[in-house]
């Protein structure tokens, strides 16, 4: 059974003939075929509502990974490009308020007119939204690890989006604070005179109440800043921008297919650049290396844990 003959099947077990009504939802390639669908599931017989109902909770048990819930609301928009208004108005019944509130925001004005009202969008069954909000998740899941266990790197894709822009914006510093670490005072002035005064002390401070940094570490951080084109960049943009090849110079070849939907987290504008930096940046390097960058990524997560700089995904050992 097909997505257009499953939807079709579910409004006709629910609605009878009303059905077609319901298909004024769909996108406008595929109410009419939705309406042929039907016809052809009327001509055959009652719908055997056993087999449909078996269907529809495999379908629900496909996906892998996280959903579109999870997602930032500018990738919805993105992927449900030309759907329906009225299917986003359904999907909007899953999403939290700030999600909806952006959804709306950055519609067109000729579709946001389209949008049917909340009380409209309930009135449709919830086994209909349910499979609509399936077959959506599909288009928009990505492949995530296993859960449980002590939290592991793998495990930043559970991160929320104001804590992983909050985590890639803290790595960018913490780089900068290794290559710069016991550095002659001018060359340091020199590198700091770019930045706005705020942003400045902010890479001070670091410096100073970081701890020591070994030789090794500290020329690697000196050769992936010369590396990165920074000098192309607003300055606000900076830390992030380092943070996100921090992250990257991080992860393993295998780890792209959770690691893309940390960048569907992000706003576009942020999600396109992490994942240009993934493309360019991951490539096969030696476990020692690949290892020592993940270690340094969760303790600085732990660390804006315990300040409250982010939330706290883990349960501490009693």
């Amino acid at each position: 059974m097909q997505r257009t003959e499953l939807l079709a099947a579910l409004c006709l077990m629910n609605e009878g003939e009303n059905a077609r009504a319901l298909f004024a939802f769909a996108s406008e390639t595929d109410e009419p075929e939705l309406g042929k669908v039907a016809d052809r599931l009327l001509r055959e017989g009652e719908v055997d509502s056993n087999a449909l109902m078996a269907r529809i909770r495999k379908l629900r048990g496909f996906s892998l990974g996280s959903g579109f819930s999870d997602i930032h609301p500018g990738w919805i928009l993105e992927k449900l490009e030309g759907e329906s208004p009225r299917v986003l108005g359904l999907l909007c019944r899953f999403l939290t308020g700030d999600k909806i509130k952006y959804l709306i925001e950055h519609l067109p004005e000729s579709r946001r007119k389209l949008l049917p009202k909340v009380n409209e969008s309930y009135k449709v069954s919830s086994q209909v939204s349910e499979i609509v909000r399936a077959l959506a998740e599909k288009r928009l899941t990505f492949s995530v690890p296993r859960q449980g266990g002590a939290f592991s790197f793998a495990h930043l894709t559970v991160l929320k989006t104001d804590d992983l822009r909050a985590l890639f914006r803290d790595l960018g510093i913490e780089e900068i604070r290794k290559a710069f670490k016991d550095v002659e005072p001018q060359v340091l002035r020199a590198f700091l005179a770019r930045f706005v005064p705020k942003m400045a002390r902010e890479i001070r401070e670091r410096i100073e109440h970081g701890g020591s940094v070994p030789r090794d570490v500290h020329q690697e951080a000196q050769r992936h800043l010369v590396s990165l084109p920074l000098e192309k960049l607003p300055v606000e943009e900076i830390f992030r921008e380092i943070g996100y090849s921090a992250f990257a110079y991080a992860l393993e070849v295998e780890d792209r297919a959770w690691a893309d939907m940390i960048y569907h987290k992000l706003p576009p504008e942020e999600g396109y650049r992490l994942k240009r930096v993934m493309q360019d940046t991951v490539k096969r390097r030696a476990f020692a290396a690949v290892e020592a960058r993940r270690q340094e990524i969760l303790a600085r997560v732990a660390f804006l844990a315990k300040t409250g700089a982010i939330r706290k995904y883990w349960k501490e050992d009693k």
